[in-house]
């Protein structure tokens, strides 16, 4: 589990992700790097917080919230799990089965080729 300012939390499993969060009059980034011993696993759970976020998934089937805030969120490609939480948010599946759930606010959902759930 990683903490940081400003974001409530991740686990990680086997992939690279780029998080960025808006702190108001300036924005922190984390790049997570990935993790040697769980090279056959890939995907990640993670929650955004109160602000507007930028996350992006990996090529595995991730699961993400973007809780409040207006969010944009990329799923990649896999079989995500997307949430926008409340707030005016843009998900974009990728690649892959997708399913995404916009909740509260005016949200703009994005599906690719494959069958996604919207």
């Amino acid at each position: 589990m990683l903490f940081l300012a400003g974001l409530m939390g991740m686990a990680l499993v086997g992939a690279t992700v780029f998080i960025s969060v808006d702190g108001g009059e300036d924005s922190e980034d984390a790049v997570l790097p990935d993790a040697p011993q769980d090279t056959n696993i890939s995907g990640f759970i993670t929650s955004g917080t109160l602000t507007d976020e930028v996350i992006s998934g990996s090529d595995g089937a991730d699961q993400i919230n973007g809780y409040d805030g207006a969010d944009t969120i990329d799923g990649g490609s896999g079989h995500d799990a997307l949430y926008g939480g409340s707030g005016d948010d843009e998900l974009q599946g990728g690649a892959g089965q997708d399913t995404l759930h916009g909740e509260d606010g005016a949200d703009l959902l994005l599906g690719a080729e494959d069958a996604d759930a919207l």
